[in-house]
């Protein structure tokens, strides 16, 4: 385990994800989107 910061939950099954499942990152709209892969549910996600 590190001390990866969470970019939020996995909208899936609720766990946290981190920075080193990160994808793809940009900005839309001012705002920041990230996809990630999580490999608990193995699925591509967006945080929530």
């Amino acid at each position: 385990m590190t001390d990866d910061p969470t970019l939020g939950s996995c909208p899936k099954c609720g766990e946290g994800l981190a920075a080193a499942h990160v994808l793809v990152e940009y900005v839309k709209d001012g705002a920041t989107v990230l996809w990630a892969e999580y490999p608990i549910c193995d699925k591509v996600v967006n945080p929530q």
